[in-house]
C-alpha cells in the first residue's frame, strides 16, 4: 500500500489547545485511529475526530467524540456563542465547495 505521509497517518495528531475567555476552559481537537471503514488511500480526514475540554488547570474535564465527515478538524474557534468548528471535510460526500458549512457547538460541563 502506498503511503501518505506516513507519519501524520500512523501517528495521533493533537492540534494546540484554545482557549475560551467566556466559559474559562480550553478545547484541543485530537485525531485518534482510524475509523473502522474507508475508502482509497487512507488520510487524516479518515481519523477519528475527538474533542477534549480541560479546565483553566488544564486538568482534563471532558472528551467528546465528533462526526467523522462532517467537521474539518482544520477550523475550530471560539465565540461568545460556543465553539465553532468547521464542515466542509473533503470526505463528505455531499461536500458543496460554493458553500462555507460552520457547526457552532454548545459545550456543557457541570461540576466544575
Amino acid at each position: 500500500m502506498k503511503r501518505l505521509n506516513g507519519n501524520i497517518v500512523d501517528n495521533p495528531i493533537f492540534y494546540s489547545p484554545i482557549y475560551d475567555k467566556y466559559r474559562k476552559l480550553y478545547y484541543r481537537i485530537q485525531l485518534g485511529e482510524f475509523r473502522e471503514h474507508f475508502y482509497g488511500e487512507p488520510t487524516p480526514y479518515d481519523k477519528k475526530i475527538v474533542l477534549s475540554v480541560f479546565n483553566e488547570k488544564l486538568e482534563m474535564i471532558s472528551e467528546f467524540r465528533l462526526d467523522n465527515y462532517k467537521y474539518n478538524f482544520i477550523f475550530f474557534g471560539v465565540t461568545k456563542a460556543g465553539l465553532v468548528v468547521g464542515g466542509n471535510n473533503p470526505k463528505d460526500p455531499s461536500l458543496d465547495y460554493e458553500y462555507l458549512k460552520l457547526f457552532r457547538l454548545k459545550v456543557s460541563v457541570w461540576n466544575m
